[in-house]
């Protein structure tokens, strides 16, 4: 209003009588507008003086609670900090142990430490480099009580397996998240409370955290070992849907695995087919038209000089992503594709070099196959044009399959050929050569790596080689302290693992899963490729071959032998077989089938095609 506001006491309680207002909330008056006073004023009437101080109470508390708030917080954390933390002891809670030179061991770094990030988003706590430590320590860095640090979890659960199997881990987390009472008298109940409140609390929504993370991003340990995602029910199940406080994340973990079930029942179903996008990344262009010769497939079969380059190399681009996408971070860690289980362990790592190794000798094949120099020369120009769309594409992967295969001693010596190619042609491969040379690291390629935008393949054995070179360029435990036991660090070894050496694996896992994410907006033709199958057709009397992962089919007198892996050359046609014509099979095909089954068994199925007049040769 516009007036004076005035109070008055008033115990005769006529302040009822001829009022305009009514009661102000619960404080005891009345309002009522005076007609004296040209200023048109408003009396306010309380009841008793204890109204008169809940009036005043409520017209200051806006004011003044954010003060109040402040100033009780700042008395609240100095009363806590004299009051001595309880913790329960090492007996009773395994990470509860002191840390020390024993069990962990911490990177110094003032720099990082005290820097402006670290100090604005942390305080005084910021987080510590992890050098090394016992699997207790880590885990518990892995869920610290004083700060959360993103990094280190996301480079635990990528490298974890090679120093732990998941079942462990996942008994650790639950064990971690089973934070004891201590032992405590009744005069220590706020003590007990400071540790619910700022030990137990924390420590289970890291712990809750680190599970979602994991079931986010590496479901692929659950939906290989049905037993470890039992154990995680029940864990849900029996320990948090019993806590009122824990609803939400039951509701969390229960709806992510709910998401990676039908996120893999999906990918089951269209298992063999190539999607431009997801549910995260759709394109917002059409793709663009796929390129044909002005020939159809009954006038003369498939050959690389009657295809379109820039088809040929989207094609070879989208097969390859497909490939690359598919690998998982489990199979990076601890050189897992090249262990004695690697067909189990690193699956998809195999494929995709399998497929590089093919495309190259697909390249020498269909060169060194052509018996006239023309031919020869225009082979060589097709495949140069090829390499140009791929780089374009940023397909560093698919350059250098190409670049291998001309690089080849079998195909650089012809001299001739490559006179017939031209020097504007030839310049494509220099400056291609210059691009994936191996100098310094692949240095060249790096730098252009850091500053293209995806989508993007990078050269996928660039990877493969730091990942080698960091495995075998450091131990897996770190040295034992002279000072702790008086042993030589260089003649024996302490069960603290070497965390920087996964750190520094797991840089180069993430470096391959962020070009993972955004796929090519492209289209597949499926007259040119067979994406999960080479087909080889051979004429025989009859003959019927099953062994593990080798189906023989009988159509009519022919025998379709199909080996579940990608083709052994880029692109399968539909053939038409003459009468006569015998099995021919390249070596790659052959080598990648006795890969693929057990040695014995592979044995058996060339001895009975070769009993039924089948021939196995180079082509």
């Amino acid at each position: 209003s516009s007036g004076s506001l005035t109070s008055r006491s008033s115990s005769t309680g006529d302040a009822t009588g001829g009022d305009s207002g009514g009661a102000v909330g619960n404080v005891g008056l009345r309002l009522r507008r005076t007609e004296g006073d040209a200023s048109d004023s408003i009396l306010v009437l309380c009841a008793n003086p204890d109204a008169r101080r809940r009036w005043w109470a409520a017209l200051t508390h806006p004011q003044l609670v954010a003060t109040l708030d402040a100033t009780l917080l700042a008395k609240q954390a100095a009363y806590e900090k004299d009051l001595p933390l309880l913790m329960p002891s090492a007996a009773t809670y395994v990470f509860a142990e002191p840390d020390g030179p024993s069990n962990l061991r911490l990177e110094e770094n003032p720099t990082l430490a005290h820097s402006e990030y670290n100090l604005r988003k942390y305080g005084e706590k910021h987080p510590d480099t992890v050098k090394g430590g016992t699997l207790v320590k880590l885990v518990e860095r892995l869920t610290f009580v004083d700060y959360a640090d993103p990094m280190y979890v996301r480079h635990f659960l990528i490298t974890f397996r090679s120093f732990t199997t998941p079942d462990e881990l996942l008994d650790l987390l639950i064990l971690r998240y089973k934070v004891p009472t201590p032992r405590s008298s009744a005069a220590d109940a706020a003590k007990v409370k400071l540790f619910a409140r700022k030990i137990a609390a924390p420590i289970r929504s890291r712990v809750i955290n680190v599970v979602k993370h994991w079931l986010e991003h590496h479901y692929e340990d659950f939906r290989a070992n049905a037993v470890l995602l039992r154990k995680l029910l029940t864990f849900v199940k029996e320990e948090l849907k019993p806590d009122p406080a824990m609803k939400s994340a039951v509701a969390l973990v229960t709806k992510t695995i709910k998401k990676q079930r039908e996120m893999c029942d999906g990918v089951a179903r269209i298992r063999g087919q190539y999607l431009p996008g997801d549910g995260h990344t759709q394109a917002e262009e059409a793709p663009p038209m796929v390129l044909w010769p002005n020939q159809s497939f009954e006038e003369e079969p498939l050959h690389v000089l009657t295809l379109h380059p820039i088809e040929v190399a989207r094609q070879l681009t989208i097969m390859e992503f497909e490939l690359y996408r598919a690998v998982e971070a489990g199979e990076l860690s601890g050189l897992a594709w090249t262990k004695d289980d690697k067909h189990d362990r690193a699956e998809n790592v195999l494929r995709l070099i399998h497929r590089s190794n093919d495309v190259t000798n697909w390249v020498i094949r269909s060169i060194l196959e052509l018996s006239n120099l023309g031919e020869r020369a225009d082979a060589i120009a097709m495949f140069l044009e090829i390499m140009r769309e791929l780089h374009a594409l940023q397909n560093y992967n698919g350059v250098m399959e190409i670049l291998s295969g001309l690089q080849n001693s079998a195909v650089s010596r012809l001299k001739l050929t490559w006179v017939e190619v031209g020097a504007r042609r030839r310049r494509v491969l220099d400056t291609c050569s210059a691009l994936m040379a191996s100098d310094k690291s692949f240095a060249t390629l790096r730098d252009t790596l850091a500053s293209v935008d995806p989508p993007c393949l990078p050269f996928f054995g660039m990877y493969l080689s730091d990942l080698t070179f960091i495995e075998e360029g450091s131990s897996d435990f770190l040295p034992v302290d002279e000072c702790a036991n008086g042993k030589s660090k260089d003649t024996a070894l302490s069960q603290l693992i070497n965390f920087g050496k996964r750190r520094l694996s797991a840089k180069t896992i993430v470096e391959i899963q962020q070009n993972q994410v955004q796929p090519y907006n492209l289209t597949v033709d499926a007259k040119i490729r067979v994406p999960y199958a080479c087909i080889l057709v051979c004429r025989v009397v009859s003959v019927s071959v099953s062994v593990s992962m080798c189906v023989a089919v009988s159509v009519s007198t022919y025998v379709a032998i199909s080996v579940p892996v990608y083709a052994c050359v880029p692109f399968a046609a539909p053939m038409s077989v003459p009468a006569s014509l015998c099995l021919r099979a390249c070596r790659c095909c052959v080598n990648i089938l006795k890969s693929t089954i057990d040695p014995s068994r592979f044995m058996q199925c060339t001895l009975a095609l070769m009993r039924a007049g089948v021939m196995l040769y180079d082509s």
